[in-house]
């Protein structure tokens, strides 16, 4: 899975937040690029398992349940 980021620089308080533009309400802030980059992925996990919980597990007949993968690559806002 892949999802985009927009961050922005907090020019008020100091530091970084971003929206992860695919997932409705999912955003978090960071003092770093990288305390931001740490913390969108827990966003994201959060908000996948928010929606999944209601969802039936999804199974493989080859490798049993579903393992879900996130990958966060932050790209600036312009």
């Amino acid at each position: 899975m892949s999802f985009t980021a927009r961050v922005y620089r907090d020019r008020g308080a100091g530091g970084y937040y971003a929206r992860v533009s695919e997932l409705p309400g999912c955003w978090t802030e960071g003092e770093t690029l990288e305390e931001l980059r740490a913390n969108l992925a827990e966003a994201i996990q959060g908000w996948i398992e928010s929606v999944a919980k209601d969802a039936p597990p999804v199974r493989s007949p080859r490798m049993g349940p579903a393992q879900r993968t996130i990958r966060v690559e932050i790209v600036p806002a312009i």
